[in-house]
């Protein structure tokens, strides 16, 4: 990709409808597509049901956004 911008991909993801074939297929979709960054967001739109508590976001959202983040990061740092 061009040095002057970042493809960023804005990403809504529900850690309790979210499995290993949806975290290949997001890589993939980032592979192909030459993503430089994906910013996650929680509790988004349709999946939002009032504000989450901090322990909601402790124990299902931050642990599914690390796991993919790792396999997302070790993919970028891959030479190419």
């Amino acid at each position: 990709m061009a040095k002057t911008y970042q493809y960023s991909l804005r990403f809504a993801i529900d850690p309790y409808n979210w499995d290993t074939v949806k975290e290949a297929k997001l890589i993939d979709f980032c592979k192909q597509g030459q993503i430089d960054n994906v910013v996650f967001f929680i509790n988004p739109e349709e999946l939002n049901q009032g504000h989450p508590t901090l322990a909601q976001v402790r124990e299902h959202w931050l642990p599914t956004i690390k796991s993919v983040a790792e396999r997302l990061a070790k993919w970028a740092s891959r030479p190419v």
